[in-house]
């Protein structure tokens, strides 16, 4: 009686799905495409104009403070409607899906296994607006599934980085993005390499 008077709808298309086959119906889940990073810039992970370089010309030129930096997605279709719903208040657990998702893509970049996962802190007035974290709940469960333990950096646990591979989460990767910031202030407590993993790319936002 519930399916019927409350139909479980697909996410970004709202037609009827089946009660806990997902969030998504077959023919949107179809349309999740990975990124192949082997065509993408180390840095920015934008698509690169000449294969046999690994950088591309505008990042040859700046400092980064990451050792290299990729994404699940591109920007369309059915993963922007999940970004936007992993911002949206009572949506945590949507978290679970997008850590499977940056999971399978951390398998496929062959980086090394990191010591420590760290999300990317968000703002005091996006955590306010959320009334939660979602980049914690990403690092959690994304903790659970690679067995690796979650890190978050302060003035006074920062010791614990020296030396170590640290893995930073966010939903979306841009150029000046939050989790540069947070890299650049990590390199203060002189780990060996920092990684950093979106959801998405998101070459146009202007915030996190």
């Amino acid at each position: 009686m519930m399916n019927l008077l409350f139909p479980s709808v697909c996410l970004h298309c709202y037609q009827s799905i089946e009660k806990n086959s997902g969030q998504f119906c077959a023919l949107c889940l179809s349309e999740f495409e990975f990124i192949d990073p082997r065509y993408r810039c180390h840095y920015c992970f934008q698509e690169l104009e000449n294969l046999r370089k690994r950088v591309c010309q505008v990042c040859q030129k700046k400092r980064h403070p990451l050792h290299r930096q990729a994404a699940v997605f591109d920007p369309s279709g059915p993963i922007l409607t999940l970004s936007s719903h992993l911002r949206s208040m009572g949506k945590a657990y949507l978290t679970k899906g997008a850590s499977a998702f940056l999971a399978t893509q951390f398998l496929d970049l062959h980086w090394p296994k990191p010591d420590f996962i760290s999300p990317t802190p968000l703002s005091l007035s996006q955590k306010i607006r959320q009334g939660f974290s979602h980049h914690n709940l990403m690092a959690q469960n994304l903790s659970k599934i690679l067995k690796i333990p979650v890190f978050k950096y302060s003035k006074v646990s920062h010791e614990k980085l020296r030396g170590c591979t640290v893995l930073l989460i966010a939903d979306r990767l841009f150029s000046n993005s939050p989790m540069e910031h947070y890299a650049e202030k990590m390199l203060a407590a002189h780990p060996a390499k920092i990684f950093g993993l979106a959801l998405m790319t998101y070459p146009n936002a202007i915030n996190s």
